[in-house]
């Protein structure tokens, strides 16, 4: 496999951002998921598998709600799930930005009735209550991570998700990662720090797993052996009865 994370960086400020996923590589990429691979695939696999089995039990017991899916793209996860929700009417709501939107608009038009709203940031969903917030793959690329995690837990949603994080399980440290060609920084969080700082807001974690993806082969060889203690993982909070 062709490594894509390259070296180590001290910050996110010592390497120059490239920006990848505001590139017309990646929008290009994403057109291709949502008009040729997601027609192709059967039923949610791995962290899908996983993420929607636990968002039917959510709805099984009537905790029924909008789902925010923050830095969700163009919306390609709730295409994947829709016809496996326990509820088809939840509502999904997308931040991100307006170039993905965008194709998830169109795509939605073309692939009949949905239930899919996209916003172009954080305050422009505070008019709406949710019980479930959700992020995947995201954290790792934003330098203020902690200030982030704050911003989505003052939603006091009763779930609180993250899927596919980058997770070291010896210390936190910071990557140069090539995207579609591209180099961004990426940061993989102590699972401790992560795990602790959430815990702190009144959540609690109800689950854990490791993700399908095996991260570390992907770690080009001249990084060393001690950051290669990582993975990719999903990670189910809820907030505390009575907070």
């Amino acid at each position: 496999m062709t490594p894509t994370f390259l070296e180590i960086v001290d910050s996110f400020a010592d390497l120059r951002d490239e920006r990848p996923f505001e590139s017309d590589e990646w929008i290009e990429r994403e057109r291709r998921k949502l008009w040729v691979d997601a027609p192709t695939i059967n039923e949610p696999q791995g962290f899908k598998a996983t993420l929607t089995a636990f968002l039917n039990c959510v709805a099984f017991n009537d905790e029924h709600g909008p789902i925010l899916d923050f830095g969700g793209g163009s919306g390609y996860l709730y295409f994947m799930l829709r016809h496996y929700l326990y509820k088809r009417e939840t509502a999904w709501h997308v931040v991100d930005k307006p170039g993905l939107a965008e194709l998830g608009l169109a795509f939605a038009k073309e692939n009949g009735p949905s239930n899919i709203q996209f916003f172009a940031n954080l305050e422009a969903t505070r008019n709406n209550v949710y019980r479930i917030v959700h992020s995947s793959t995201t954290l790792q690329y934003i330098d203020d991570a902690f200030g982030l995690l704050d911003e989505l837990l003052a939603l006091r949603p009763k779930y609180f998700l993250l899927t596919r994080a980058k997770i070291s399980f010896n210390q936190t440290f910071i990557v140069a990662q090539k995207v579609v060609g591209k180099l961004t920084p990426c940061r993989f969080m102590k699972l401790e720090e992560l795990r602790d700082f959430v815990c702190a807001k009144d959540y609690e974690l109800l689950f854990q797993n490791r993700a399908e993806e095996d991260i570390a082969s992907q770690i080009a060889a001249t990084v060393g052996d001690h950051y290669r203690n990582v993975a990719s993982m999903n990670f189910f909070f809820a907030r505390r009865s009575g907070r």
